[in-house]
């Protein structure tokens, strides 16, 4: 079985995988699929899951030079993605934050728009996916994560 060959990573300050966890999305959190940005009651925990291992794996080839990103066999990275399918959100309270900022270069105002709320993250790939949700609270997920969108926060519940 491909769970215990995956290795989870390494972090010192993560805490030990709770049963469950409320996860507080900070700032907007925009998501596309499929071309789509998705909508408070289109999204799903899998949708955010997914998004940010691609960013964790997106973020280690360009940092490590592909060394560390090569640990992971593509079949690692499937079985990581297939984890995301048990995540599931309950007591969602997801809304649509409506904001724009103004681009100088481009002379026009530009969509910022995301979800923002909380729910409570729950499924049997929470305890191997754990210290990657640990993580992305820092790396942060999904369009304009670089200026700060997608910041998220996670609590034991």
């Amino acid at each position: 079985m491909l769970s215990s060959i995956v290795k989870p990573i390494c972090l010192d300050a993560c805490p030990d995988s709770p049963e469950s966890a409320v996860i507080r999305f900070i700032h907007p959190l925009r998501l596309k699929v499929k071309d789509k940005i998705i909508r408070p009651h289109q999204f799903s925990a899998v949708d955010f899951g997914q998004s940010l291992l691609r960013r964790y794996f997106q973020l280690l080839s360009v940092h490590e030079n592909h060394s560390k990103a090569s640990q992971y066999s593509s079949e690692e990275i499937s079985y990581l993605h297939a984890l995301c399918s048990s995540l599931s959100f309950e007591n969602a309270h997801f809304k649509w934050y409506e904001w724009f900022r103004f681009s100088n270069r481009q002379n026009k105002k530009i969509p910022m728009s995301g979800l923002v709320g909380e729910a409570v993250l729950r499924g049997r790939g929470l305890s191997l996916l754990w210290s990657w949700l640990w993580l992305g609270q820092w790396l942060h997920v999904g369009k304009g994560a670089v200026m700060g969108m997608g910041a998220y926060s996670l609590t034991a519940s």
